[in-house]
């Protein structure tokens, strides 16, 4: 767990973030979560927050690939 400062309205707001390693870690990706309330307006405006606030991207999806490939 961690926040990291982002701006929000020109102001400085910490966000929190929750990382849980899966066993099979590193073969598998990490669990990322936004460690704030859920909360519809931010997965409807984020592409990369799923319900349950997961976060979800590129590497996390294409964890373990090949960069080239």
């Amino acid at each position: 767990r961690g926040k990291i400062p982002i701006k929000v309205n020109n102001r400085d707001r910490p966000i929190g973030f929750k990382f849980i390693l899966p066993t099979q870690y590193p073969h598998h990706a990490p669990y990322v979560y936004l460690d704030e309330p859920v909360h519809e307006s931010v997965i409807e405006t984020f592409d990369y927050v799923d319900s349950g606030n997961r976060i979800m991207c590129d590497l996390l999806t294409n964890w373990g690939r090949p960069f080239n490939a």
